[in-house]
């Protein structure tokens, strides 16, 4: 091959990786809405399992099927409170990989405002808690991923466009 030839290869490989990498970054962002939408299913999960099954917090949140949850529950020893088995986790849970790692600050605050108040009052009261956060976790799932496909494409048509940029300038 050619030193012209072999720049044309450079160029394009040049322009896909900086779609690939613009396509990563959005990757990133649809993240936080699978895991807004995972908290919303296990939230009802816990509900059943707390309300109607009539399941003590911890062995409901841990019945919840969610990953958070059972490691929430399984934190709650002695006269541990929800909210203190939460703070407990929090570290773990918000790391790299971890079930809450890509969800927002408003997010983790609605997750902070059940955790206060699980356990803490009678049944009534802890359906109008749980529904509350359901529906702010829903409301912010959608608004989510409404973001999320809006990024999908700035991200890969900015990441073309770095790559094209990159490329122009090799040729």
């Amino acid at each position: 091959m050619d030193g012209w030839t072999m720049r044309l290869v450079a160029a394009f490989l040049l322009t896909l990786c900086g779609a690939a990498a613009g396509h990563s970054f959005a990757a990133a962002r649809k993240r936080r809405v699978e895991q807004l939408s995972e908290l919303v299913q296990a939230l009802g999960r816990l509900e059943v399992k707390m309300l109607e099954k009539l399941l003590p917090l911890k062995e409901a949140l841990i019945a919840a099927a969610h990953e958070p949850f059972k490691a929430i529950g399984a934190s709650m020893t002695g006269a541990r409170s929800a909210l203190g088995a939460y703070l407990n986790q929090i570290d773990q849970l918000r790391a790299r990989g971890g079930g809450f790692s890509s969800l927002e600050e408003e997010d983790m605050r609605a997750l902070e405002r059940l955790f206060e108040g699980l356990g803490m009052s009678g049944a009534s009261e802890q359906r109008l808690l749980i529904g509350s956060v359901r529906g702010e976790l829903e409301r912010l799932s959608l608004a989510a991923r409404k973001k999320a496909e809006e990024q999908a494409k700035l991200y890969t048509s900015l990441g073309l466009i770095a790559g094209l940029a990159l490329a122009i300038c090799l040729i």
